[in-house]
């Protein structure tokens, strides 16, 4: 199997934050995680330890743990410089709805577990969100047989 071309060799190709339906700053938060997990090295802000959907912090918003920290969203808010609450009402409240809500949230009817999605899994998911404007968990997880 050929090797990918890795993001930040075809970035000419990532759709505009517009296009995408997002702000700037989270394209470039979308496309800085891509580039830290296909590089396999952590030159995300120093708050991020490990990638992990299912990962809490210890920040409660209206009774809710955030699960965020180090997740996609979560990456995204720590490139932005948002602390841990802002992330947590970034992810939970603000993106709820959107392609990034699609991207943040697994859907309903996956077979898989929030903890069973690798750095890998996740990357792939968005680098095809950023270059297509479509996100797409069949990528990578196979629906539940009906």
């Amino acid at each position: 199997m050929l090797a990918r071309t890795p993001l930040r060799d075809v970035l000419h190709t990532v759709l505009p934050a517009a296009k995408l339906g997002i702000r700037e700053w989270e394209r470039r938060g979308l496309i800085a995680f891509v580039e830290w997990v296909e590089a396999q090295e952590c030159y995300a802000p120093k708050r991020i330890i490990n990638f992990h959907m299912q990962t809490a912090c210890e920040i409660e918003i209206n009774d809710r743990f955030c699960g965020t920290v180090v997740c996609i969203g979560g990456f995204v808010g720590l490139m932005h410089d948002m602390s841990h609450a802002e992330i947590g009402h970034y992810v939970m409240h603000e993106t709820a709805s959107g392609p990034l809500g699609e991207l943040y949230y697994l859907p309903r009817y996956y077979p898989v577990e929030y903890g069973d999605i690798t750095p890998a899994m996740a990357a792939e998911v968005t680098r095809h969100f950023l270059l297509t404007g479509i996100v797409d968990w069949l990528l990578v997880v196979p629906p539940k047989a009906a």
